[in-house]
């Protein structure tokens, strides 16, 4: 499934959003 795929890189970018953040 591609979701399984778009997972990964969605979870980067919250750890990204996370920094900004702070």
């Amino acid at each position: 499934l591609h979701e399984k795929q778009e997972l990964p890189p969605v979870r980067l970018k919250t750890q990204s959003y996370s920094l900004r953040l702070e």
